[in-house]
């Protein structure tokens, strides 16, 4: 773990800053409009590998996904590479990382199973759609829960279209981007904040209905029988 940061520190820093993607997006878009396979095969690849090390950079590079590929291919190519890195993260932290992080994450980890615990699909859905927790911690810490890796998968897919769908679009205009904080604007925030709420809302109706209904049931056997 040491040695990542001090490879983030020293080779990467400038390679995901904003500045240095802007500086060279027409480099890349003559290559891309070249070679469209291997150039979308290529940030695929980098993204992969940057996700699955827990990089954080995956929101620039998203942007860049955008600003190369516009909206339907940036999007496709984003969300299945950072579910796919996802993954990766999240059994390097089940079968290598395990004791390092639940020493360093205790509280946080408590709290994480006693959700999943409640409802897996509802939990992590939520915490994909919330823009405050960390991508990358997300994926390092569910991978201490008792959660599938398939599911973990296809959760993860669906609850980082959103996002994907949010920062490709703004990569389109990359060139005009002045900082990220023009992408998350406080209504966004607060929609995505919203958006995050709605799978543990739903969850709660269905399980309040699931626990009246059997009731409503028992009540009426009872005055069929008198």
């Amino acid at each position: 773990m040491v040695a990542i940061v001090v490879l983030y520190k020293i080779v990467f820093w400038r390679a995901i800053s904003l500045e240095f993607l802007q500086t060279h997006q027409a480099q890349w878009q003559i290559y891309y409009l070249a070679h469209p396979w291997s150039a979308v095969f290529i940030f695929a690849l980098v993204y992969i590998f940057l996700t699955s090390i827990s990089f954080p950079g995956a929101t620039v590079f998203t942007l860049l996904g955008g600003g190369l590929f516009g909206r339907v291919v940036g999007t496709a190519v984003c969300s299945v590479a950072s579910t796919i890195g996802a993954t990766i993260a999240f059994l390097l932290a089940r079968w290598i990382f395990r004791s390092m992080l639940e020493e360093r994450h205790s509280e946080r980890l408590k709290t994480l199973r006693e959700g999943v615990a409640r409802n897996e699909i509802a939990y992590l859905l939520s915490l994909r759609l919330n823009p405050i927790m960390p991508f990358w911690l997300i994926n390092l810490l569910m991978g201490l829960t008792s959660i599938s890796t398939l599911r973990y998968f296809w959760v993860s897919q669906l609850g980082m279209i959103p996002g994907a769908i949010l920062y490709v679009n703004a990569g389109t205009k990359l060139a005009h981007l002045k900082s990220i904080r023009d992408v998350v604007t406080p209504s966004v925030l607060s929609s995505f904040l919203l958006l995050a709420a709605f799978p543990i809302v739903v969850r709660l109706i269905m399980t309040n209905l699931a626990k009246r209904i059997p009731r409503r049931a028992d009540s009426s056997d009872t005055s069929c029988t008198r």
